[in-house]
């Protein structure tokens, strides 16, 4: 009797407790929702301009202090990336008379004269000691976006297009919790390849002008005559 009573209360309680759990959706209706963030970007550079003075030997600029240019930024883009260039419109494509495959760096008025610029990144607080131009050696030329391949160099493409897409001219990149500067000189393997040191909205970048040596091996010194470009600094996103 008793076993028959302790059945009959189990089979009441799952009964009870497997109807506390069922239910039936008569209805169902949604409401879409969706949101916008923009994209908010910022960035200046100090000074407005540049000076050359050692031009009898590979030289980064006398002023402004410390050698340097100063790259201000922010983006909320992830993630983002700052890039280097000249854009020397007056030097003729190689297929036009006195024309040239690189371009980039500081060029004459007739655009017939180019001395190639090697640049590299840092923080800026601790960039302190004024960098020695026997290190440019492992630093990245600056790139001109009109840039073309040239094909008597077998295995390599400097056209513009291929070193954006490869990120050479980047000087920094980052998202939204930060970035880091490009340091050329680092060629560990892996994800750290070419990262320099932690930023966070400022980049101190030195362009070296090549006047002694024109990056050519045996040195080639440049020639007597007025050079001048714009460095151009793109904040973009992909």
């Amino acid at each position: 009797m008793k076993n028959r009573m302790l059945k009959a209360i189990l089979a009441i309680v799952m009964v009870i407790a497997f109807a506390s759990n069922a239910f039936a959706i008569d209805r169902t209706v949604s409401v879409s929702a969706t949101a916008t963030i923009g994209g908010v970007t910022s960035m200046g550079v100090l000074p407005a301009s540049i000076v050359y003075a050692a031009t009898g030997e590979d030289a980064y600029p006398t002023t402004p202090s410390n050698n340097r240019v100063v790259v201000t930024y922010s983006s909320n883009y992830d993630p983002w990336k700052i890039a280097v260039s000249t854009n020397n419109t007056q030097v003729p494509m190689e297929s036009e008379e006195g024309g040239r495959y690189s371009k980039g760096g500081l060029a004459t008025d007739d655009g017939l004269l180019v001395i190639p610029c090697k640049w590299f990144s840092k923080n800026p607080s601790s960039s302190t000691v004024v960098p020695d131009a026997t290190d440019l050696g492992a630093y990245n030329f600056v790139k001109d976006k009109r840039d073309e391949d040239d094909p008597a160099t077998t295995g390599d493409n400097e056209s513009w297009a291929n070193a954006f897409v490869a990120g050479y001219a980047n000087i920094a990149y980052g998202n939204t919790g930060g970035g880091v500067c490009v340091d050329p000189a680092n060629t560990a393997v892996g994800p750290t390849q070419f990262q320099g040191d932690a930023i966070d909205g400022e980049i101190a970048v030195y362009i070296a002008g090549l006047f002694g040596t024109m990056g050519a091996t045996p040195p080639v010194p440049a020639t007597a005559g007025d050079y001048a470009t714009s460095f151009v600094f793109d904040l973009y996103h992909e």
